[in-house]
């Protein structure tokens, strides 16, 4: 079954459009959602959580279309937003009492457990949290309904590495129950390499590739080559290039790479930084 089913999805937004033909997320998998500023994350998001509204296409969530049944499946999803739209007039116990009217299964003794974990005061107002105590936050009311999705929108941004790794640990408990999923949006791919099983990567509003994390060094490589070379290489084969005060950097899916040139590993960084500079550089 899949947590999150997307078909013939088409949101516009002035000269911007996504464009979502088919896009799933598995239940029980974590899904990385990757691309520049502007690629379309936050609007697939938006779309997910019924802030907006497609042209056409359907949405699915935990078997649910989100056009008539959002209302009840939302009970099921913990979200964390770049803003989390607290009011800053109000403390982490205030929110806890809020919360409890909003959600069905909300958890009070977790919730606590978890402003202990994540170290955020009880009676602090919420304007003179930093923007890491802010997600925390987000991601504490997100763990203590109960949910059997998780939509993060750069849930790690802002934080130190030791509170990142923390997080992540967290992502990777609520995962260990079956049917547990997370869609994770983030700029940071560090991350995204340590806990997803899936990466996803869009430019300007398409899916350009949904890989398996453990096979996609495999199925793109890197090759170092002189101009001379790269005349050589079929262009349709190159993906991404980039040119360095000595040579050219491509990305190409490993069985395209020519036998006259050898392949190197590329990391989800550097797949990243390549796609989006395909065409640029070369002379």
């Amino acid at each position: 079954m899949n947590a999150i089913e997307c078909k013939n999805v088409l949101k516009r937004y002035g000269d911007f459009s996504l464009s979502l033909p088919s896009f799933s997320v598995e239940e029980g998998t974590i899904m990385g959602l990757v691309g520049a500023n502007g690629a379309g994350k936050s609007t697939v998001i938006r779309l997910l959580m019924r802030l907006c509204r497609p042209e056409c296409g359907t949405i699915e969530i935990l078997g649910k279309d989100n056009r008539y049944e959002f209302n009840t499946v939302k009970q099921n999803i913990g979200v964390v937003l770049e803003e989390p739209g607290i009011p800053d007039s109000i403390s982490t116990n205030q929110v806890g009492s809020i919360m409890q009217q909003v959600y069905k299964k909300w958890n009070p003794l977790i919730f606590t457990d978890l402003l202990n974990t994540l170290s955020l005061p009880s009676d602090k107002p919420f304007k003179e949290f930093s923007r890491g105590m802010k997600m925390k936050l987000s991601l504490a009311i997100a763990l203590s309904h109960d949910a059997r999705l998780l939509i993060l929108d750069e849930p790690t941004i802002g934080l130190d590495p030791l509170a990142r790794d923390e997080m992540l640990d967290l992502f990777l408990d609520f995962t260990r129950t079956e049917n547990h999923t997370i869609l994770f949006s983030s700029h940071i791919t560090s991350d995204l390499e340590k806990i997803c099983d899936q990466i996803t990567y869009l430019e300007t509003g398409k899916v350009l590739f949904s890989e398996n994390t453990e096979t996609l060094s495999e199925a793109y490589a890197k090759v170092v080559c002189k101009k001379s070379q790269l005349e050589d290489i079929a262009q349709a084969s190159i993906l991404g290039i980039r040119e360095t005060p000595y040579c050219y950097e491509v990305l190409m899916r490993t069985p395209e790479v020519p036998t006259f040139l050898q392949k190197q590993k590329v990391s989800l960084e550097e797949l990243i930084i390549l796609m989006a500079k395909k065409g640029r550089g070369v002379a």
